[in-house]
């Protein structure tokens, strides 16, 4: 009996140490806590690096800014930079929310504004993916700006992003909103 108690000890212990030693080192069977939302997030104005939408009518929510092996899930940079550093399609003044997540083709959403007139109020911006692109822009309400502290907040009613290369295949974004802290980055041409 007492070989059968020791013996069940052992496993125990065996188990308990796999399993940290999985959490250790990132094994593929250990589970961090999801950044990801079972609901849409609560609308704020303190930069509590939220996003939330509809794809296709699924729920796609996250929270917070760090997520399994360090990828980004809701990041948001600020663009400032001299006339020279414009070039293409990129213009001079920019911010980018960037939102990582588990679909395969998407990968991630990047919404985009110019931030010469950014304001209150609704302003245009582009979103895309790695598979799908708005053709035009897109309509935003920004309900909370503050330069001071680095926050924006908004929400979009619908964008429709299509594949550059089928034009029948796209994606509808729905009911979406944002509260993101954004970090400021300066660039000039001596520094690019």
């Amino acid at each position: 009996m007492k070989k059968l108690i020791y013996l069940f000890s052992m496993l125990l212990l065996f188990s308990s140490c796999t399993s940290m030693i999985e959490r250790w080192l990132g094994g593929d069977d250990y589970e961090e806590e999801s950044p990801y939302l079972k609901h849409m997030p609560e609308k704020t104005m303190e930069g509590n690096n939220t996003f939330g939408c509809y794809i296709n009518g699924k729920l796609l929510a996250v929270q917070g800014t760090k997520g399994k092996e360090g990828s980004d899930f809701v990041t948001a940079k600020r663009i400032e930079s001299d006339n020279n550093f414009a070039i293409g399609w990129l213009p001079a003044y920019y911010l980018d929310i960037s939102i990582e997540f588990e679909d395969k083709d998407m990968g991630h959403l990047c919404v985009r504004f110019d931030t010469t007139n950014l304001k209150e109020g609704i302003n245009h911006c582009d979103m895309f993916c790695n598979k799908y692109a708005v053709n035009d822009s897109v309509d935003v309400n920004v309900t909370f700006l503050n330069e001071e502290k680095h926050i924006i907040c908004g929400e979009f009613d619908k964008a429709i992003l299509y594949d550059s290369d089928n034009i029948k295949d796209f994606i509808t974004l729905t009911k979406g909103q944002f509260d993101v802290k954004y970090e400021l980055r300066e660039y000039n041409s001596e520094n690019r």
